[in-house]
């Protein structure tokens, strides 16, 4: 169908779509099936946990919200040591092996799940467990934002940083 294609033509071109796009796409679409009488899986799950009298918690492996993180600095702990250099010639696994692809942006349904279920359940009712991607890396610049604005004070340099500062 059109969407479809113009949505995969924009991935490809590796033109951003915002999430509140992405997201009116996919409600766009999921009506078009609910007429069909198809209920799609986040619907579905939100149904039965809004109907269960049994309290339901989600857990979904997803970025950690900042609201559940407490940075702590020691004062006087020395910067942790450079990794070896046999793994820094290690490399990245975030590359992928061809532009057809996802690249696990904002077009991952993970993360839309994550979306709808935020705004569907009580926040005591939805956990995230994945701290790989903690304040970096998300579509959502609020999340990045919420991490940010835990820092009291600039973020120390680290010793690999010291060291490319230094060969300049």
């Amino acid at each position: 169908d059109d969407e479809a294609r113009e949505f995969s033509r924009r991935r490809k071109m590796r033109q951003e779509m915002t999430v509140e796009e992405l997201d009116a796409l996919l409600a766009k679409r999921k009506e078009d099936r609910r007429k069909e009488g198809v209920e799609l899986f986040d619907d579905w799950l939100i149904h039965q946990i809004q109907s269960s009298d049994m309290p339901v918690e989600v857990v979904l492996e997803s970025p950690v919200p900042a609201e559940e993180v407490e940075i702590h600095t020691e004062k006087d702990m020395a910067l942790p040591p450079s990794a070896p250099s046999c793994l820094r010639g290690i490399e990245l696994d975030s590359d992928t092996d061809s532009d057809d692809e996802n690249d696990g942006g904002s077009d991952a349904y993970i993360d839309y799940l994550r979306r709808r279920l935020s705004s569907a359940l009580p926040p005591e009712r939805l956990h995230c467990a994945d701290p790989r991607e903690l304040g970096e890396g998300s579509e959502e610049l609020s999340l990045r934002d919420a991490f940010q604005r835990l820092l009291t004070q600039p973020r120390p340099k680290d010793l690999e940083e010291v060291e490319l500062d230094a060969l300049g």
